[in-house]
């Protein structure tokens, strides 16, 4: 069992370099997509974006997913769950129809990726190399992006950094408490972006592979919890 030490302030104070780094880093993150927003230059995809403005405008619909110009008569199109696209709209009528409040909507989930970012690394790791795993992460360059872009790919990352942390929780010390939250990220990762949930999911498999491939109530965990998230995705398909 790894040392699950939490982070505090007296874990911290001889790595104070460590903390100054990542909040510097995280504070570039974040000036970097609101001052693009600001002036008029915000990083977005149209698709998703546009759905969030639709939403916005004509309110929102979860079952009613939408392309801009993609139909002539407004009709459903086929895509992910629209679920950033919905909370987006919420900040574009909150902020008076700005279109850089979806990039400060995607910017919020992406803080709450640190913890389970951090998580990550701890539990495999002692505290320094689990900060430094928080600082690569927020400095890698597709990261850095995504972070702070108008589109539905930070929750994709979310849902994948959910379920990565939350299993590797649940095998570390077996709780059925971290399966719901284990569930919930494979399903998001699914119906938000497929791919992601194929990433992580072989992921999962070979670190299974690598520390407890004689574990078959982890393996069965891991199938059924694969089963149930292709088998929503291919209900939304099928609405879609």
């Amino acid at each position: 069992m790894q040392n699950r030490k939490t982070l505090s302030f007296e874990t911290l104070k001889n790595d104070k370099l460590f903390v100054v780094a990542i909040a510097l880093s995280l504070g570039l993150v974040i000036l970097f997509h609101l001052a693009s927003a600001w002036f008029g230059y915000p990083l977005y995809r149209d698709i998703h974006l546009g759905a969030a403005v639709d939403y916005a405008q004509n309110g929102i619909d979860l079952w009613r997913p939408v392309i801009i110009g993609f139909t002539a008569n407004g009709a459903p199109t086929p895509q992910e769950f629209p679920l950033w696209q919905a909370w987006a709209a919420l900040f574009i009528q909150l902020f008076g129809g700005w279109l850089g409040a979806a990039n400060i909507a995607s910017l919020l989930i992406f803080l709450l990726c640190l913890y389970p970012m951090y998580r990550i690394g701890r539990l495999e790791f002692d505290l320094k190399i689990a900060l430094w795993v928080l600082l690569a992460v927020i400095l890698q360059p597709m990261v850095f992006v995504t972070g702070g872009r108008a589109s539905t790919e930070i929750l994709g990352f979310f849902s994948s950094i959910v379920f990565i942390w939350t299993s590797l929780e649940y095998w570390k010390n077996p709780r059925w408490l971290w399966l719901p939250l284990m569930v919930a990220g494979a399903v998001l990762a699914a119906l938000v972006k497929a791919p992601f949930l194929f990433s992580v999911g072989a992921t999962a498999a070979i670190y299974l592979v690598l520390q407890w491939r004689w574990e078959p109530k982890l393996w069965l965990v891991l199938v059924v919890t694969g089963i149930f998230s292709l088998f929503l995705f291919f209900l939304w398909t099928r609405h879609t």
